[in-house]
């Protein structure tokens, strides 16, 4: 075995890795390719994490370009691998032709998903590409994390091969599309982190969700870039976890499910730890409408 990768090193771009995986989550059509090339050069030239993108490039068994050549043909998305390993590199493969220009996603979307404008049929696609694959890497960050060895090296391409072929197969995502039950399980995931229990330890009482709305969304996407330059000027230590907190803002706002009580909880939190923010903070909740 070829102990290549310090392994502290390795358990800390993992974790990396399931931050930056929510913050590819969040994009519109404004700026889908900017996101998708930060996130992709992310994992490709990372010292680590490029023997993951390299895993991936060796499973994918569906050619991305004939599959949207086909969507494009019928107007409607065919199947996905069914083995979840080469599904999470197919949905790879589709991100980095959109990084390289190969994918027309705009043309893409308006011609083969449902909706009444480019960001709801964005969603769609997303849906079935983005989110699944976010999760994926949030999966996976967490079962290799798990399962590295004793010492202060390792092979971190051969444990990649090993997870996928093995655990994996269970725990990945698969080729289904993300749901509104995938969307209530973050919730309830992210309500238990903020309180402490686990995830299997559900509240007494759920909060009632507001129903889904995608008024304002410009002046709400706005208002949140404002917020997030003014994290940014936060001191190091809390930076990283406040900026964590705008993207989950993000993405619930383009999910289209404003949970506004809770978005209202995360928006006093943040303006709490930074008090520079505050009027930012105070903007996006005029957006948002709490």
């Amino acid at each position: 075995m070829s102990l290549t990768t310090s392994r502290p090193h390795a358990a800390s771009m993992l974790r990396f890795l399931e931050q930056r995986s929510e913050q590819l989550e969040v994009f519109h059509s404004g700026n889908a390719r900017l996101v998708v090339q930060q996130f992709c050069d992310f994992l490709d030239r990372d010292d680590v994490l490029s023997f993951l993108s390299q895993t991936l490039q060796r499973r994918v068994d569906t050619s991305p370009k004939a599959w949207h050549e086909r969507a494009l043909r019928e107007g409607s998305a065919p199947p996905l691998p069914e083995d979840p390993a080469a599904c999470m590199a197919f949905r790879y493969a589709t991100l980095k032709l959109v990084r390289m220009d190969k994918l027309d996603l705009r043309h893409l979307v308006s011609n083969v998903f449902p909706g009444s404008y480019l960001d709801e049929k964005l969603m769609h696609w997303k849906r079935l590409i983005v989110h699944p694959f976010g999760a994926d890497c949030r999966t996976l960050a967490r079962g290799v994390t798990a399962r590295l060895p004793e010492g202060d090296w390792v092979d971190l391409a051969a444990l990649l091969d090993e997870y996928l072929d093995g655990p994996f197969v269970a725990e990945g995502f698969g080729p289904r599309a993300w749901s509104d039950a995938d969307d209530e399980a973050v919730e309830v995931a992210e309500a238990a982190r903020r309180a402490g229990r686990t995830p299997d330890e559900r509240p007494a009482t759920p909060a009632t969700p507001a129903p889904p709305t995608t008024a304002g969304g410009g002046d709400a996407r706005a208002a949140l870039d404002a917020l997030e330059a003014a994290v940014r000027q936060t001191g190091e230590e809390a930076r990283g976890d406040l900026l964590l907190d705008v993207a989950a803002l993000r993405l619930e706002l383009e999910r289209g499910r404003r949970e506004r009580a809770r978005m209202a909880a995360r928006l006093d939190d943040v303006a709490a730890r930074a008090p520079a923010a505050r009027e930012a903070c105070a903007r996006v909740r005029a957006a948002i409408g709490t």
